[in-house]
């Protein structure tokens, strides 16, 4: 899906949200020939039966997400920016796996987000020397209905047989080390907005 473009200042930037992309930039500031100045990717995870959640989960948030970049990438001129979103996810020690193969779709999603940050800084040496940037962000647990989903509460309380919010809400601070359970979207929206403005034209 293409979201319509967020009128940002004298800036462009397309928002594409998960699936393969294969139609992505299709709006008025992206035909052939035209130029986006940004590009932002957001995505979710979860699945069923299991496996199909590994390969749903890859397809979404690094498959889709470097999708979307690489169709933008011709659309990118000098002073644009990308930024995908990565987790805080993508950071964690993933070798103790205390029982393995019990959720991969939660492993995929940070192995995605490890994934798509390696990608994204590669990406942007590449691009430097064509006055582009691209940055990752890793948000924490974020206040949306895919933290506050049945599946989520049982990714973070496998102990219960039926966890509720309440449950969950009690172990969402293990994931960051702020003593806080979430942020809220527009903590992360205003970070992708700062970083697609002239502010952050050398970060």
């Amino acid at each position: 899906h293409v979201y319509t473009p967020l009128e940002f200042a004298p800036r462009r930037i397309v928002w594409v949200n998960r699936g393969f992309v294969p139609d992505a930039l299709k709006s008025p500031q992206s035909r052939p020939g035209a130029e986006a100045d940004g590009q932002a990717g957001i995505a979710g995870m979860k699945g069923q039966p299991p496996l199909q959640a590994w390969c749903d989960v890859i397809n979404t948030n690094l498959i889709g997400t470097i999708n979307a970049i690489q169709v933008a990438l011709p659309h990118l001129g000098e002073g644009a920016s990308i930024i995908a979103t990565g987790s805080t996810a993508a950071l964690m020690d993933a070798h103790q796996k205390d029982n393995p193969g019990a959720d991969p779709g939660g492993m995929s999603y940070m192995v995605a987000k490890r994934l798509l940050s390696q990608y994204v800084h590669d990406l942007a040496t590449e691009l430097a020397v064509r006055g582009i940037r691209a940055n990752v962000v890793h948000p924490t647990n974020c206040n949306t209905p895919m933290l506050h989903s049945e599946p989520m509460y049982q990714s973070f309380r496998p102990d219960l047989a039926d966890p509720t919010r309440e449950d969950a809400e009690v172990v969402f601070p293990v994931i960051q080390g702020m003593p806080i359970p979430y942020v809220e979207p527009e903590d992360i929206s205003e970070a992708v907005v700062f970083l697609a403005s002239d502010a952050a034209r050398y970060i």
